[in-house]
């Protein structure tokens, strides 16, 4: 196993963590090029009226997703963290105070948990309206129209984006375990 970063270390096993953000994008954004017909994979994706670069991203990523979090728990369970690895949890975790520790407590697992199937349940949950601009009902309607009706290459930048949070609150859970097993 390489020498990375604690947080990062299992998704940094089978090649650079970065390349799980670069690949999926890359491919989008090229798939995007390319006007295929795309009828969707998902069933809230088929049942939709988005356009078929649009269906594909969401499905695209989605999957990406799954795969990623299915990947860093695999490896959690295989791979075992190095002595310097665990020697900088327990210089990171000495360093914070009790505010900053209640993210470690059960409470804080749950929370990171109850946000990544958030995360995850958000890729089935898709609008085929377009939102009012209106004011008094902005709040959220930003990101359903950069995921469902701007431009395709800006919607995979987008979900290319939720993808990349997914991921990073997935890599929490196992952080906050080896935080809660080695302290």
């Amino acid at each position: 196993m390489r020498n990375s970063f604690p947080l990062l270390a299992y998704l940094n096993t089978p090649i650079r963590y970065y390349y799980f953000y670069l690949v999926p994008l890359g491919l989008a954004l090229l798939m995007v090029s390319f006007d295929v017909h795309f009828q969707g994979m998902f069933p809230s994706t088929i049942a939709s009226n988005l356009s078929s670069p649009h269906k594909f991203l969401n499905d695209f990523f989605g999957i990406c997703t799954f795969i990623c979090i299915a990947l860093i728990f695999i490896n959690y369970f295989r791979v075992q963290l190095n002595r310097q690895q665990i020697q900088h949890i327990k210089q990171h975790y000495a360093k914070l105070n009790t505010q900053q520790r209640s993210m470690f407590s059960p409470l804080g697992l749950l929370f990171f948990i109850f946000m990544l199937l958030f995360f995850c349940l958000s890729w089935f949950l898709i609008s085929d309206e377009i939102p009012y601009t209106d004011s008094s009902t902005k709040k959220g309607a930003t990101m359903v129209y950069l995921k469902g009706f701007a431009h395709p290459y800006i919607s995979a930048v987008v979900n290319s984006l939720h993808y990349a949070l997914t991921v990073l609150f997935a890599l929490m859970i196992p952080y906050i375990f080896n935080v809660r097993k080695f302290t």
